[in-house]
């Protein structure tokens, strides 16, 4: 079957790669990861490739990544926004982000 998706295997494994290695963004990873948590989603992490540009999946999904935080970040947040649920690593207290995306 395909692998499984790379946030639930990080947690296991303590956000470690596969090459043993820590995580790149592993805070901004576990911040996301306790909103989805706290707000009772389900959310399916899939890893693309980032600024691909070979055709394929990868660089779709990836574009409208892209494309959807540009729309984000323009119109404004969707839901109310707490600076307190992103540790002090990604945000600045005084100027939150309006949108977070991890390409």
């Amino acid at each position: 079957g395909p692998p499984p998706p790379p946030l639930p295997s990080w947690k296991i494994n303590g956000f470690l790669t596969s090459n043993r290695k820590p995580v790149k963004h592993q805070d901004l990873f576990m911040a996301c990861d306790a909103l989805v948590t706290s707000h009772d989603m389900h959310i399916y992490w899939r890893k693309v490739k980032g600024h691909s540009r070979a055709p394929g999946t990868d660089k779709d999904l990836n574009d409208l990544a892209d494309s959807l935080a540009k729309q984000g970040a323009a119109v404004g947040t969707p839901w109310s926004f707490n600076p307190l649920w992103l540790p002090d690593s990604v945000s600045s207290r005084s100027n939150p982000p309006r949108v977070c995306v991890v390409t």
